[in-house]
């Protein structure tokens, strides 16, 4: 059973793509393209990598690159692109655990 309570807080996938209020949509937009700089970025360097700690590297260059995607300026949220940001912010990335 569903109480009122459960169902008041939840945004609908309708929200979601309709209110401008809901700034989900421009990240779900943005984070395409810095997941998919990450996998080449990591796929053209697995060669070197192969002795680097995997754990959470993948995810954390991610997350280097989104910050690359959001420093870029020439363009609106939800229209960036990792090309125009700021790549000077990946500058010293630790591709070990133990380095970050």
């Amino acid at each position: 059973m569903v109480t009122y309570m459960e169902k008041k807080g939840r945004t609908t996938k309708k929200q979601i793509a309709t209110e401008p209020a809901l700034r989900s949509r421009e990240n779900n937009i943005e984070f395409g393209p810095a997941g998919l700089a990450g996998k080449i970025l990591h796929t053209s360097m697995r060669g070197l990598l192969q002795n680097a700690s995997p754990g959470k590297m993948v995810s954390r260059l991610t997350t280097g690159i989104f910050k690359v995607l959001q420093a870029a300026t020439t363009n609106i949220r939800g229209m960036r692109n990792v090309i125009d940001g700021e790549t000077g912010l990946l500058q010293g990335f630790g591709f070990n655990l133990a380095e970050n």
